[in-house]
C-alpha cells in the first residue's frame, strides 16, 4: 500500500521556502503529485536511487528510497514556484 503525505506536513514544508500555505486545491495537486511520483519511483527503484544520490547529504537510514524520491519531487516543485523565486 502506498503511503500518502500527512496533510499537516505538506503546508509546513512550503513555509520553510517562504511560500504561503497552499490553498485546498493546491494541496490536492501536491498530494496527487506525491502519489504519482511515489508510484513511479516504487516501480523504478534505480531511478529513485539515482535521484536521491545527488548532493552532499546521504539519504537518511530507514526511509524508503521511493518515498524519499517522491518528496524530492515535491521539494523541487515548491522551490520552483514563482513565490519562492521572487520573494525568497
Amino acid at each position: 500500500e502506498a503511503s500518502t503525505p500527512k496533510e499537516e506536513s505538506t503546508p509546513n514544508s512550503d513555509a520553510k521556502a517562504n511560500v504561503p500555505s497552499p490553498q485546498a486545491k493546491e494541496l490536492e495537486v501536491l498530494v496527487q503529485l506525491y502519489q504519482a511520483q511515489l508510484a513511479r519511483y516504487q516501480q523504478n527503484p534505480a531511478a529513485a536511487t539515482k535521484l536521491t544520490s545527488v548532493g552532499e547529504s546521504p539519504r537518511p537510514a530507514g526511509i524508503d528510497v521511493g518515498e524519499w524520491a517522491a518528496w524530492t519531487a515535491i521539494g523541487n516543485v515548491l522551490l520552483n514556484l514563482d513565490e519562492t523565486i521572487t520573494k525568497g
